[in-house]
């Protein structure tokens, strides 16, 4: 699963460059037959907003690459080719929806309708032919606000989570909605009401919460400044099993496999495992910012941010319990790219003008380093023309994505 930022939408970006000719395509499909489970229909739907904008999908031809990352940048999830990690290529660029890597040869994207559900498509790389793998009874159509909240679909595509604008209770308080979704139905799981709050600097706002277990038996959903923060749902009969979450609970993610869940507190992360009590991770940091797990999901890449908002690259292993910090310099938005590599932001000090004001003692320089975590080197990474993850004067930003080999 990812964790995305409220209102953290995608638009579309020019043609990819590099290794062939770029096929773009946005489609309107057809369903393909497909046996999914259903929950109960309900005939309940989210209020209209205005249509969302139309996924584009920008592939090169003929490239699979063997190595293989998305990562989310401020206008599109890039699919880059990191065979080799300093000097990576793009590979597809994807817009307004989400997306996931499938298989080494293909991966699915969202596709919202007018009449109420959403398709799962599967796009191949290299021929960049697609098909319809699932649709789903999921009114993301409707759900768009500006953006999409949050997605999360199993990797069996028999069940879909999302969030929706549940419009104002009466406390004139801003509603969010959660909902499950297969093939058949819909049903709306519970709402969270919001109050109106502000954050400067970072850690900001934790992103909602919303996350289908590896398994796919368990549901999260909530957010840190609901008067309810966070609920977990066993989905087999949707028992409430939420555990007790830390104090100063921000946001949960689960583990790659199974139904391990972390609790990401602004000190500290709880994990817990149904049926289990939870506990503290020992030595570690709080996962602050864009935790993100390694292919085989044995280490957690996440920026680390002290009391003094100074920001670090982190990794912390989860078999032997033990937290490295990367550099002793700044580094902000660390993502895994590849077994054994990650990428993250230089940063330099923050210097105030009369355009931008400074919350954070530095911020990103633009500059995209590379480091390989078995010899510890750092080197910046070198992109092709047109293919850096932003451009000036686009505020830097790198979000973790799917990876490929994905164990």
């Amino acid at each position: 699963m990812r964790i995305l930022a409220l209102a953290a939408m995608l638009v579309v970006m020019g043609c990819a460059q590099g290794g062939g000719t770029a096929a773009t395509t946005q489609i309107s499909p057809t369903p393909a037959s497909s046996p999914i489970a259903s929950v109960s229909p309900t005939d309940a739907i989210p209020s209209a907003s205005p249509p969302p904008p139309a996924p584009s999908v920008q592939c090169v031809q003929a490239v699979i690459p063997a190595f293989q990352a998305v990562v989310d940048t401020p206008s599109a999830s890039v699919l880059y080719d990191v065979t080799d990690p300093l000097h990576p290529h793009v590979v597809c660029r994807i817009a307004n929806t989400y997306v996931h890597i499938l298989t080494g040869t293909s991966f699915e994207y969202l596709v919202p309708r007018a009449d109420g559900t959403t398709d799962i498509v599967l796009h191949a790389l290299g021929s960049n032919n697609e098909s319809v793998a699932a649709r789903m009874k999921a009114d993301l159509y409707r759900a768009w606000s500006g953006g999409w909240e949050s997605v999360a679909w199993s990797p069996s595509l028999d069940t879909m989570a999302y969030l929706a604008n549940g419009g104002v209770n009466a406390d004139g308080l801003g509603v969010t909605d959660i909902w499950m979704a297969t093939a058949t139905g819909r049903t709306k799981v519970y709402s969270y009401a919001v109050g109106g709050k502000d954050a400067f600097g970072r850690p900001g706002f934790p992103p909602p919460t919303l996350g289908l277990s590896a398994d796919g038996a368990y549901l999260v959903a909530g957010w840190t400044i609901a008067l309810s923060p966070v609920r977990v749902f066993r989905l087999s009969d949707m028992a409430d099993v939420t555990p007790s979450p830390p104090p100063d609970f921000r946001f949960a993610l689960w583990g790659k496999s199974g139904h391990t869940l972390y609790m990401v507190g602004g000190s500290s992360v709880v994990v817990w495992t149904p049926g289990s009590p939870p506990n503290t991770l020992p030595a570690t940091p709080a996962w602050l910012l864009g935790p993100n797990f390694s292919p085989d999901g044995a280490q957690v890449a996440f920026t680390a941010v002290t009391t003094t908002r100074a920001v670090t690259a982190n990794v912390y292993d989860l078999g032997s319990r033990t937290d490295r910090q990367l550099s002793s310099q700044p580094r902000s938005a660390i993502v895994f790219v590849r077994a054994g590599w990650v990428w993250d932001l230089e940063e330099k000090p923050c210097v105030q003008s009369s355009t931008s004001g400074c919350f954070d003692p530095t911020a990103p320089d633009g500059k995209v380093l590379a480091m390989e975590l078995a010899s510890g080197r750092e080197s910046a990474v070198s992109f092709a023309p047109g293919e850096a993850p932003f451009q000036p004067p686009t505020y830097a930003f790198l979000g973790p994505g799917d990876l490929w080999p994905s164990s």
